[in-house]
Order: structure tokens, then C-alpha cells, then sequence
């Protein structure tokens, strides 16, 4: 049926039946959910519907379909200024929610390629002891939170941190990420009597910290952390104890976006009391405004829905200036090896600010390169800069073949496997609802370092055992 559907919309949208595009496009995606969920159910064994793949699905699409929603249906009542800055133009918004459509229905296909049975690597490389990573995480940790003291106040601006702040920031993360992931690697074999003792199993000292970072985040506004940590965190119990009902998942993937729009109220840059800011908590949203419609809790996503802008205006941009050739995805690859990615950067183009990232140059672009703030990107506009149409259908079609292995990866428990394939996996599990505001690739900056750390550990340890035995 879908197949059927996507050719309806290629044919309206080459004969210019705008009316009849607007309807199939918002028809398809409804009907490409339906498919990745009866795929889930049917056709796999344990990957539960809060997987990457369905995160990811719900996240890409509150980014890239809130605003055709709504002009589909006709309630928009929008100045000419905010419509050049949201669509640009009648033509590339169009050809935003083809672009939009296009990708979507690739990552489906992509996910739903992948066969039921897949081989997983399972070579071991040796034990780490789980102090060895969870007290330097600490030190970090505390070294991060003490070094701002707008951040330590609740002041949400990231200009004011110092350098102290920004390294300590970025080595807290990947210890982070590197002992809580290979806590959860060395536990995949595990039986569980109930949440308690899965909690008992990664540690007092794993679960404080998580909780203290997490609430800290939220104390601050800042919503990233508390998705990815909670994530991270319940990633083994959600992918091992429970497959949670399809409506459960619903329930809770809802109540989860209302609250993490509402945390954004809490943001300040100025000194304001916890308390103070807290009274102007609120789950409507005022961005609803921009599209002449009354703030409630139908318009409250429409923050993350705006960001279908960069999109529109990576689409301008190419129009004018052609495509990057894979520039910024071979850049992206490139910056996962820590320093390289300003090395590469230098030697291309001397590291021109606008073109550090898509994300960078749809700000200048948009702002008319008097930034003052960023504008983000999204997953669709960032292929799309780089190889247009043919870029988001390949780009999109494997990075749903990536997910689906990873998925399966974090139901594996009969065996152990390889941690740098665990970590990938469990990497793009806890950032996988935001990844369509963001890159496919940026994770791999993440997950790499994670990698390189452990396996640097774990030849220490290996060498100074040897050692020791000689010794002996």
C-alpha cells in the first residue's frame, strides 16, 4: 500500500496537483507508521516498540511533518516575513515535503530490509574493573559542575562556559558513556528478578550519578541529557525484561513530550531561583504563535517542528549554489577520530566558520551571516546539502538498515559480542529520538572516542597483567 501511495505522490507532485500532494504526503507517513509498527510485532523477536527504529521515527517526524500538517489543513494564518523565514518560498516548501516523505519512506524500507536472523560478532577483549572508569567519571564530573558558576546557578548559556568547563564537559560524556555502556555490555548475559535488582546489577554508583546528571539537566532546562541518560540508562531493561504494549509505548513516548517541551520553560540565562522559574513551567508552547494558531497542547511540539526551516533553506541554498558533493557527510566521518575533523577542515577550506557544519551554514544563511544564535539542521537537510534527492533516498535507506541491526544488537542475550558494536549500538539508542533535528552521523563523534577509551583501557590492563605474571 505504501508503495502504491508513494507513487501517487511523485505523480501529483510532477503534475503540480498540490492539493492532492498535500493529502498523500501526510496519508503516506501515517501509513509508514502503521508499517513499522506491524513489522516490530510481526517480524521481529524482542526488539520493543521503543527501539531506535521507532524513536527515531517519532522524532523525525514532529521535525519534519508539524508544519505541512497544519498548512495541509488549512489553520495557518502566517505574515509574509515568518513564511519566507519558515518556507521560503510555495515551490521549496513543496519540495521540503517531498524531500521530507522521500526519507522517511527509505528509512522504513531500510529498516524493515534487514532479515530476521543476523550473525553478530562475539569476541571478547577482556575485564575492566568497574571503579577503574567510575571514579575518574565522578572527578570529571565534579570538576564540570563546580567550574561555571552561571551554570551551577541554573543559568542555561553555554557562551559563558570556560575552558576548563568545555574539556572537562566533553571527558565527563565520553567516561560517561564508555563505563555506564560497558557496565551494561558486561551485564547483557544476565538474568533479571525485576527493576530493583537491575539496579542492584549497575551499581549504586552508576545509578547516583545518572540521577544527579539528570535532574541537574532538567534543573537547568537542558533536554538532551535527559533523554539520552534516561536512555542509556533503561536501554538493557527495556530492550531484556519487557516488551511494553504497543499502546503503553504511546502513553509514555506522549507524556514524555509534553514534559521535555515544558522543561524548555525553565531555561534562563539570567539568575533566577529554581523556584522562580519553575512557576513559569508550561507545556503550551507560544511558537504556535508564528503560525497564527492558539497555543494548547495540539501546537505545544511545534518548537521541534519549526526546524522543517532548515530544511527549506538548505533546499534555497543548493538553488543557488549547487551541492556539497559529500563534503559535510566525509567531514562528519572524519571528526568521530578526535582532532581530525579541524585538521580535515583546515586542509579543505582553512575551517571557514560557515561551512564547520550544515547546522553552521543554515544559520548564516537564514540569519543573513549576523548569527546570534544556531539554527540547528535536521537529518534530511543535511544529506540534502550534500547530494539533493539521491542523497536523502540512499542516506536514509541505509542509515534504516544501520538501526535495524543495531536493534537487534540490544535483544542479543545469548552471547556476548564485540563492545564497539555495542556501543554504537547503544550510542544511537539513547540519542535516536533526536537524531532528526540533528545529523545521522554525529553520534559516531560520540561513540568512537567511547571506543578508543575502553580498548586503550583494556591493553593497559592486559599489559600490566602480563607483567605481573612474569614477575611472578
Amino acid at each position: 500500500m505504501t508503495n502504491i501511495l508513494m507513487s501517487l505522490t511523485l505523480l501529483s507532485w510532477y503534475l503540480g496537483a498540490n492539493d492532492v500532494f498535500g493529502w498523500s504526503v501526510l496519508s503516506l507517513s501515517i501509513l509508514l507508521l502503521i508499517e513499522l509498527v506491524r513489522y516490530i510485532k510481526n517480524r521481529t523477536k524482542n526488539i520493543p516498540y521503543l527501539s531506535s527504529g521507532f524513536l527515531f521515527f517519532i522524532g523525525y517526524y514532529l521535525v519534519h511533518f508539524q508544519l505541512y500538517i497544519w498548512k495541509v489543513f488549512g489553520k495557518t494564518n502566517i505574515s509574509d516575513d515568518v513564511y519566507e523565514f519558515l518556507f521560503v518560498s510555495e515551490d521549496v516548501m513543496i519540495r521540503g515535503a517531498l524531500a521530507s516523505v522521500i526519507g522517511l519512506f527509505s528509512f522504513v524500507k531500510g529498516y524493515k530490509f534487514v532479515k530476521a536472523k543476523m550473525s553478530v560478532s562475539t569476541k571478547t577483549n577482556g575485564r575492566i574493573q568497574n571503579s577503574v572508569l567510575l571514579l575518574p567519571t565522578i572527578t570529571a564530573f565534579v570538576v564540570f559542575f563546580f567550574s561555571n558558576s552561571d551554570y551551577l546557578s541554573g543559568t542555561y548559556n553555554l557562551l559563558s562556559w570556560s575552558p576548563l568547563t568545555k574539556y572537562s564537559y566533553a571527558l565527563f560524556i565520553t567516561l560517561y558513556y564508555a563505563g555506564l555502556s560497558y557496565r551494561l555490555y558486561t551485564l547483557q548475559t544476565r538474568s533479571f528478578a525485576g527493576f530493583l535488582d537491575y539496579l542492584r546489577s549497575i551499581g549504586l554508583g552508576w545509578t547516583i550519578l545518572t540521577v544527579v546528571y539528570t535532574f541537574f539537566s532538567m534543573f537547568i532546562g537542558d533536554r538532551g541529557p535527559i533523554i539520552s541518560n534516561t536512555l542509556l540508562f533503561m536501554s538493557l531493561f527495556l530492550f531484556r525484561l519487557q516488551k511494553v504494549s504497543w499502546l503503553k509505548s504511546s502513553l509514555i513516548l506522549a507524556m514524555s513530550i509534553i514534559l521535555l517541551v515544558g522543561v524548555k520553560s525553565l531555561r534562563t540565562r539570567n539568575h533566577k531561583s529554581f523556584e522562580n522559574r519553575f512557576s513559569n513551567f508550561s507545556v503550551s508552547s507560544n511558537e504556535g504563535e508564528k503560525l497564527g494558531l492558539e497555543a494548547n497542547v495540539l501546537t505545544m511540539p511545534l518548537e521541534l517542528g519549526l526546524s522543517a526551516r532548515c530544511l527549506h533553506h538548505a533546499i534555497d541554498y543548493t538553488d543557488q549554489n549547487g551541492f556539497f558533493n559529500g563534503y559535510f557527510q566525509v567531514r562528519q566521518l572524519v571528526s568521530s577520530i578526535p582532532f581530525a575533523g579541524s585538521l580535515f577542515g583546515f586542509v579543505v577550506n582553512g575551517n571557514k566558520e560557515p561551512l564547520i557544519s550544515s547546522s553552521s551554514l543554515l544559520s548564516h544563511k537564514i540569519q543573513g551571516g549576523d548569527v546570534r544564535y544556531g539554527d540547528g539542521t535536521t537529518a534530511v537537510a543535511d544529506l540534502y546539502l550534500d547530494f539533493g534527492f539521491g542523497g536523502v533516498i540512499i542516506g536514509l535507506f541505509c542509515f534504516g538498515i544501520a538501526m535495524s541491526r543495531l536493534d537487534r544488537v540490544l535483544t542479543n542475550s545469548s552471547k556476548q559480542m564485540s563492545y564497539w558494536l555495542y556501543v554504537l549500538a547503544i550510542t544511537y539508542f539513547s540519542t535516536s529520538f533526536y537524531l532528526g533535528r540533528s545529523t545521522l552521523m554525529i553520534m559516531l563523534q560520540r561513540a568512537v572516542p567511547v571506543i578508543l577509551l575502553i580498548y586503550t583501557v583494556m591493553i593497559f590492563f592486559r599489559k600490566t597483567s602480563n607483567s605481573h605474571e612474569n614477575v611472578g
